[in-house]
């Protein structure tokens, strides 16, 4: 079973509205993207599910990276949106699913997320994925320490 974590691309600093969640992403997020989306489409999605943080800068992200990929599942999810550590990890034991799961959020969470599962301090940057693999049946068997980073890949733009 693998754990796949992507950070939003590279966005502007203050939306329209003021509001964080609305913030779009910039021209070098979306070249990040696109890249990213080069890297990731020619893996084999169909039994995994997605979960994406309903904030327009991931919303966008996932429009560019994933717009080739066929997943099993996706889900936009409110309760993404700048979720720490305890958060993701809660959302991830209570999907128990056996396929693999892929995350597109934010960080700091996804960081501490990715560092928890695999013993490594990881710290993603903009547009950053890892890929973290377990000997398990499900995701709620999940554990501190018990997965291996198999991948990672971040565009520079």
């Amino acid at each position: 079973m693998k754990l796949h974590i992507l950070r939003h691309a590279k966005t502007e600093k203050i939306s329209n509205s003021g509001r964080d969640f609305d913030r779009k992403l910039m021209e070098k997020g979306k070249s990040q993207a696109t890249i990213m989306a080069s890297f990731l489409e020619h893996k084999n999605w169909e039994d995994t599910s997605l979960y994406c943080s309903s904030a327009q800068r991931t919303r966008e992200t996932f429009d560019v990276v994933c717009k080739n990929i066929d997943f099993k599942k996706v889900c936009f999810e409110q309760n993404l949106y700048l979720s720490g550590l305890n958060d993701l990890l809660n959302f991830v034991w209570e999907q128990k699913i056996s396929n693999d799961i892929f995350i597109l959020g934010h960080n700091d969470g996804l960081s501490h997320l990715a560092s928890y599962f695999s013993g490594k301090e990881i710290h993603l940057k903009t547009c950053g994925y890892v890929c973290v693999e377990f000997q398990i049946n499900s995701s709620e068997e999940m554990s501190r320490d018990s997965g291996i980073l198999i991948d990672a890949f971040r565009p520079e733009v």
